[in-house]
């Protein structure tokens, strides 16, 4: 197993000041054809409830779940319902939006995925009287429970006798669905199943179909997993090993046991300082490369920040990625934290969760361009925070629509009650594909030190299979001299900023008259700049 544990010193923190692009409130950017001018609040009857996971099917219409409550007494169900693509209720679908497998059994939802025929799978946990066991459930597209579904609609795993979790599920090719969480033996351990498309057990896989792991000193929880092309599964959680919560990242082979190429014995852990570090979600992005999201504290400071690490391939951590592998994003010294990262089709991250100003929690979403820095082009210059009613809001899922629009799910509480919802964010690349051209300007223009420049790599430029386009910004004086190259470097699709002069050379530049051009992957522009000493 390997075990990564960096220096103090070497991790980057990115301060995220809000600079507005445009100004208004964060709604702004909200989807006002959505919803209520861009959200949907869950009307399930119980008195507390909230959704864990969002899902499209392909007409579009929106799968969320979690869990309701109906009062403190009574048993939990799976809150379960589906959205026209306008955010309206679908009526017809689940009208009462609960759902259980008995009459008052105890279920819970944290995962949901939709099969190639429409059907939708559900993952979570069931109480079966004296423990919780994983539960994996299937409806048909109207609803209603698909009883071929291992006979009964439901497949639930017992493992130890003791409190189990599932909380993540995805799809093989083959139908095959994959799912992860916790089992609990004398400690809480990584565990997987694989059921075959008929809800059954595939019993080639792992242990009797099912893949139980520890990893570290104490408890180790799966939070997060995905099927890989290749049928390999990567899974990402955390771990405790000696004094130390750390991200963990373990990958399977199709068969269900440890892939030896990865990290020579399949389990990779990273230590930030030997602090609380726990890993909730990862993401592939279009390089084979995993990014696990979560949060992390730093030493000296009070509060958590999020923590991501980028790792190669073969298990090791990509150190060109932030500093020595590893980012954290601070805003305004809150407290920090990511539930879900995703990336899009320019291999953008987006990452949801929550920071807690005040005393309160609030709804948190970032976008990061494919390197780790900030998109400005997304929100209020790379983040996006905004209460709901003044209370407690945590965005738990977030899912890119075929259109672009970015779903945001989870709860809001005005700690009486909460309630689950579900907001639309307009397509970010739209700012970026209205702009005419590509070099936008510098400002200050005529400037005095320095001046900065703006321009845009519209999606229009891309296609599916290279969207890292070539670009190149050179200054020349009037003479037609080259004076400083200030980017020379494949980029995908958004908006940037560079300054200019950014070397010491530039700074004995003298006053007069200089040319800015930028080339992206053959499309080329000259502004005039002036500077005045």
């Amino acid at each position: 197993m390997l075990h990564i544990n960096p220096k103090i010193t070497l991790c980057l923190t990115i301060l995220i000041l809000i600079f507005k692009v445009n100004p208004g409130s964060a709604q702004d950017f909200f989807d006002d054809s959505f919803g209520n001018n861009g959200m949907y609040t869950s009307t399930v009857d119980a008195r507390d409830n909230g959704f864990w996971s969002l899902s499209v099917q392909k007409d579009n219409k929106i799968i969320v779940t979690g869990w309701a409550y109906t009062d403190e007494e009574s048993p939990s169900d799976i809150n379960i319902q589906r959205l026209f693509e306008n955010g309206s209720i679908d009526s017809a679908f689940n009208s009462s939006g609960l759902f259980g497998v008995g009459n008052g059994t105890w279920e819970d939802a944290y995962a949901s995925a939709i099969q190639s025929d429409g059907k939708i799978l559900i993952g979570g946990r069931y109480f079966n009287g004296t423990s919780w066991d994983f539960i994996i459930i299937r409806f048909k597209e109207n609803g209603s429970i698909d009883s071929s579904f291992n006979l009964k609609g439901y497949f639930t795993k017992d493992f130890f006798g003791r409190d189990d979790r599932c909380f993540s599920i995805d799809i093989q090719v083959d139908g095959k669905i994959v799912a992860c969480g916790f089992a609990e033996n004398f400690n809480w351990d990584f565990a997987i199943i694989r059921l075959n498309p008929d809800g059954t057990i595939d019993s080639a896989f792992g242990n009797n179909g099912s893949k139980v792991i520890n990893i570290g000193s104490y408890n180790d929880v799966a939070f997060s997993l995905k099927v890989q092309y290749d049928g390999k599964i990567i899974v990402c959680g955390w771990s405790y090993i000696f004094g130390s919560w750390d991200f963990s990242l373990v990958r399977l082979n199709s068969d269900g046991s440890l892939d030896n190429s990865f990290a020579s014995t399949g389990i990779v852990t990273t230590d930030y300082n030997h602090l609380y570090n726990t890993a909730h979600s990862v993401t592939v992005q279009s390089d084979g490369k995993y990014i696990a999201a979560g949060y992390t504290f730093k030493p000296g400071f009070p509060d958590s920040d999020i923590m991501l690490v980028r790792y190669n391939t073969d298990g090791s951590v990509d150190r060109t990625f932030g500093n020595d592998g590893i980012l954290l994003i601070d805003h305004d010294s809150a407290d920090d934290f990511a539930w879900v990262i995703k990336t899009d089709n320019y291999d953008k991250i987006l990452i949801g969760g929550i920071v807690t100003l005040n005393g309160t929690k609030n709804l948190f979403v970032t976008r990061l361009n494919s390197d780790g820095s900030a998109d400005i082009s997304f929100g209020d210059r790379g983040i996006l925070v905004y209460k709901i009613l003044g209370y407690d809001e945590e965005v738990r899922d977030l899912l890119i629509q075929p259109d672009g629009k970015i779903l945001l799910a989870g709860y809001y509480s005005d700690r009486k009650v909460k309630k689950g919802f579900v907001v639309r964010l307009e397509n970010p690349y739209n700012s970026i594909n209205n702009q005419p051209d590509i070099l936008l300007n510098n400002f200050p223009n005529p400037f005095n030190t320095s001046t900065k420049i703006s321009y845009v790599i519209r999606t229009d430029f891309a296609s599916k299979n290279n969207f890292y386009l070539p670009v190149k910004i050179k200054i020349y004086d009037i003479l037609g001299r080259e004076i400083e190259t200030l980017v020379d470097d494949f980029q995908e699709p958004g908006y940037y900023e560079v300054l200019f002069p950014s070397s010491k050379n530039s700074d004995n530049l003298s006053s007069g008259i200089y040319l800015c051009r930028i080339d992206i992957n053959g499309i080329s522009k000259t502004n005039k700049m002036i500077l005045i000493r």
